[in-house]
């Protein structure tokens, strides 16, 4: 697998800079995502309807920083729990697999809704991003991809922004979904300087969606995925 160059904060920041503005959707009504609200979109894996945190597809749900559970006011450095950290030290503090997914102590999903949800990996964020057709529309006025797999049913991913400090970057423009990974060096196209920052997402625009790596401290939101 190769990880684009561009950054996830590049889309977020770069592209949307004038555009930015504070969300009263920052948080959550609570990770109350139900074991029903799933969808098979002919996937490996079935998808939830809504973000973490959110009780409708088109709420914004709450922000984590990667490898944290609970979503908080400031997403920095300083209060990043594995913000440059390196992966053999994630592995045997058990943080990560030996797969370089997180586990489920410090899965949002798993740790918020229980067994038998969990992050997505990037493969199969991957699979979501290349067997699925993906349209730039809006549910009750919010802006978003209609993503619809091979079985013909879909769900919708709001263009839910990001958070950097207390700041809300490019929400109702652009979107960022973590997955469990970490950045792994051996798969990636950049040199090993600073990937010890980094874990993996999909970052999207009404222009482009791809998946690509973000700082591990930045807030993202988190769409659970099922067996």
């Amino acid at each position: 697998m190769k990880i684009p160059k561009l950054l996830l904060y590049t889309l977020l920041a770069g592209l949307f800079l004038t555009s930015c503005g504070l969300s009263s959707k920052a948080d959550g009504a609570g990770d109350n995502v139900s074991t029903s609200e799933v969808v098979d979109l002919g996937l490996s894996v079935k998808w939830a309807t809504c973000n973490l945190g959110a009780t409708k597809p088109e709420d914004y749900g709450n922000y984590y920083a990667w490898g944290e559970t609970k979503p908080k006011e400031r997403y920095k450095r300083d209060n990043s729990n594995w913000y440059c950290v390196d992966n053999d030290v994630l592995m045997s503090k058990g943080v990560i697999d030996g797969c370089g997914n997180l586990t489920a102590t410090y899965d949002a999903a798993t740790a918020n809704l229980g067994a038998g949800w969990r992050m997505p990996t990037v493969v199969e964020m991957i699979e979501l991003k290349s067997n699925c057709s993906w349209i730039w529309t809006s549910m009750n006025g919010v802006k978003g991809y209609k993503v619809t797999g091979p079985s013909g049913k879909s769900i919708f991913l709001p263009a839910a922004g990001g958070r950097d400090g207390s700041e809300s970057l490019g929400d109702g423009n652009a979107g960022a979904y973590w997955s469990s990974a970490a950045y792994d060096i051996a798969n990636s196209n950049s040199s090993s300087y600073g990937y010890i920052e980094y874990a993996y997402g999909i970052c999207f625009n009404s222009d482009v969606y791809l998946w690509s790596g973000s700082h591990r401290y930045y807030g993202h939101c988190v769409r659970p995925v099922s067996e």
